[in-house]
């Protein structure tokens, strides 16, 4: 596991997104519900979609997308694959 502000400064969407983008919004938080890991489709070779367990510790991005807000969770283990796969 790496420190809270290595997670924050990586961006797993830079460079993917053409849409416009308001009021973006990073922490680290711990889910109350399960939710779907956005980043287990970029974090090869282990790829596996799965969801992040309620209680877990995960990325969350909140934002205004194309005049609608939305959000999304990163489990850090798969963050930790593309941290590294981006060194």
């Amino acid at each position: 596991m790496r420190a809270e502000s290595d997670y924050l400064a990586f961006n797993p969407f830079d460079g993917d997104r053409d849409v416009s983008i308001e009021c973006r919004k990073v922490e680290i938080v711990t889910t109350r519900k399960a939710h779907w890991c956005a980043a287990s489709t970029l974090a090869p070779p282990n790829y596996s979609e799965h969801n992040i367990e309620a209680g877990s510790r995960a990325w969350k991005e909140s934002a205004k997308v194309e005049g609608r807000f939305g959000s999304c969770y990163c489990c850090l283990p798969c963050l930790d694959r593309l941290i590294e796969m981006n060194k």
